[in-house]
């Protein structure tokens, strides 16, 4: 299937309408190259499903695939030990969404999730448009339900603001001063780590592998945490996080509505392989910084509410800023 193409004076983006996915940001580094800065998966290669695909119906991990709603339980497909994972066995990032509208600057895919589709309650209409702003690259979420469900969307690209190698040496900036516990299963506890001191501690410009084999990370064999933004549900537009590649010298500010920041430095890419031969898909060969609400919320009342309804419908938007650093 094709892709469409959005052109600005610094960014060329395409997107695909399968699992309504960012597939490329094209923009000169500091020597004038022109290069990709998203991680591509090769035609004949399975090895990550997610790779710059919208997630959904519910980014991230629930717990036994279990949830109750209104008095009522709800089983969802355990596509992952024994949870639920990114939506289930054929969430949003694997069907192929409807054109809805297109431009130059901005593209939306449209996609109509039925009733129980997964075990999710509720239909919802889904829509995700791609807009090219003068500072950047923003995605825009809206999931209108006709009862009240869970939703909680997220775009699952991975950066290598080199376009090359590993990302090892990428600066990377969280403001964020806590993380999420992890227990069994990647699964949040519910306990909040302060990340000050500690190898969570991003609160000032630190080099991603610097404690990425820290003993603390041997469950997850890198990071995979989320970082906690803010603790409620809001439409105003905060900064996630600041990535930086001295090679290329091209730096991305993200800024969103969501309340938490998902690390992941792509640990198990290709089976966590570490640089097979000839391919670019390899353990820490890019990284994802997914702006979403936290795992599990449906089993968590003390997380910020992930249940939506036709008249309070998901909403929420991402902003991906790049600049030149010399």
């Amino acid at each position: 299937m094709k892709n469409f193409v959005l052109n600005n004076e610094t960014l060329r983006v395409e997107v695909s309408a399968i699992g309504a996915s960012l597939t490329s940001i094209y923009l000169l580094d500091k020597h004038g190259e022109e290069i990709n800065v998203l991680l591509t998966k090769p035609e004949n290669e399975e090895c990550c499903p997610y790779l710059g695909t919208t997630i959904g119906r519910y980014a991230g991990r629930i717990s036994f695939g279990k949830f109750e709603l209104e008095g009522e339980i709800h089983q969802l497909d355990k596509n992952w030990r024994q949870h639920h994972l990114h939506g289930g066995k054929r969430g949003l990032h694997q069907v192929e969404w409807k054109v809805l509208e297109q431009r130059d600057q901005q593209i939306t895919f449209g996609y109509f999730s039925h009733h129980k589709q997964n075990g999710y309650p509720g239909n919802v209409s889904f829509r995700v448009t791609y807009l090219l702003e003068e500072d950047g690259l923003s995605i825009i979420y809206k999931a209108t339900p006709d009862r009240p469900t869970h939703i909680n969307m997220t775009n699952h690209s991975y950066f290598n603001l080199n376009g090359t190698g590993d990302i090892l040496e990428h600066e990377l900036r969280i403001p964020a001063t806590h993380v999420l516990e992890l227990g069994n299963d990647l699964l949040p506890t519910g306990n909040k780590i302060e990340v000050r001191d500690s190898v969570f501690d991003f609160s000032s410009p630190k080099n991603v592998g610097e404690n990425i084999s820290d003993s603390q990370l041997d469950m997850t064999d890198g990071f995979d945490h989320t970082y906690i933004l803010k603790e409620n549900n809001s439409d105003e537009l905060i900064f996630a996080a600041e990535l930086f590649a001295k090679t290329s010298g091209i730096s991305l500010e993200i800024w969103t509505t969501e309340p938490g920041l998902q690390l992941y430095t792509g640990n198990h890419l290709n089976g966590g392989l570490d640089r097979p031969e000839d391919c670019k898909i390899f353990k820490y060969a890019a990284l994802c910084l997914e702006t979403q609400h936290f795992p599990d919320s449906p089993n968590r009342p003390d997380f910020p509410s992930t249940v939506y309804s036709y008249s309070s419908p998901f909403r929420s938007k991402t902003t991906f800023v790049f600049n030149m650093v010399d």
